[in-house]
């Protein structure tokens, strides 16, 4: 399978850039690596949750850290590996809402945007120390002893972090360490 390039199939539209942006952009030469290190500086500086598979990635799964003569991926396997259609669909499966939603869930929960057990969006201006995750209703019909067995709505896998008698990712009042 041919993989369109990014402006036949919508994805960068150089067009709308600034026209300082196009000038520099044609004028500078970026090394492989300087273009993944741009893109992922430039994801962190504004927040943006980026999947980006790179040769760097590639080269890390073929080659055991404990090799003592580690290979590089010449540009044939590079280009091979691209040119694959489980290589093509890797961007609309970071986009799928099936594959990715619940992490994107989780990080919308861990925020306290959301309340854990209805689903009511929370206050803007409150903190998930503050709300346990949890609308008012919630809240009410909840005991800390109830939060506790469910599980931290901060983690993953639902593990409290103690500390100074609550857990310092959703504020659970947690007067014993080994509470979980």
């Amino acid at each position: 399978m041919t993989i369109p390039p990014p402006n036949e199939i919508g994805l960068f539209k150089p067009s709308a850039w600034p026209p300082a942006w196009r000038f520099v952009l044609s004028n500078v030469e970026l090394t492989e690596n300087q273009a993944a290190d741009l893109i992922e500086e430039l994801a962190c500086r504004f927040g943006f949750g980026l999947a980006l598979w790179t040769r760097r990635h590639l080269q890390a799964m073929l080659v055991p850290a404990t090799d003592p003569h580690p290979r590089a991926v010449t540009d044939a396997e590079w280009h091979r590996v691209t040119e694959t259609l489980a290589w093509a669909e890797l961007g609309s499966l970071a986009e799928d809402p099936d594959v990715c939603g619940a992490d994107l869930l989780l990080a919308i929960r861990q925020a306290g945007l959301l309340c854990y057990s209805c689903g009511l969006a929370l206050p803007a201006d409150s903190a998930i120390a503050e709300t346990w995750g949890l609308c008012l209703a919630c809240r009410a019909a909840t005991t800390s002893e109830d939060i506790l067995r469910a599980g931290c709505v901060s983690d993953r896998a639902g593990i409290h972090e103690h500390d100074d008698g609550h857990c310092v990712r959703c504020g659970v009042p947690m007067p014993d360490p080994t509470t979980r």
